[in-house]
């Protein structure tokens, strides 16, 4: 008997000894809709907040560019970071 009782987290089904999550939501297509949904709301999260902070370290990149009076320098990096900040990490994995 496992230590640990395992449960769906989206029906509550107790999963048999060697059934895992992936296998349940296989079968249960609710449980695989609730399943995407929630993950998909967790990527976009994270995407919005990535992008903010995007926004941010480019703002201080501009400002510091400024600051050291090299524009050109400070505006190519911004636009990588927006770049490398827009891209959806959680696609790609």
């Amino acid at each position: 008997m496992p230590s640990e009782i395992e449960y769906c987290p989206f029906c509550g089904v107790r999963l048999a000894n060697e059934e895992s999550l992936d296998d349940h939501c296989g079968d249960a297509e609710e449980c695989a809709n609730a399943r995407d949904r929630w993950q998909s709301s967790g990527s976009l999260l994270a995407s919005q907040r990535q992008r903010a902070l995007g926004w941010v370290v480019a703002g201080a990149i501009v400002l510091y560019a400024v600051v050291q009076a090299s524009i050109l320098l400070g505006i190519v990096a911004s636009v990588v970071v927006l770049v490398v900040a827009h891209v959806d990490w959680t696609a790609l994995a």
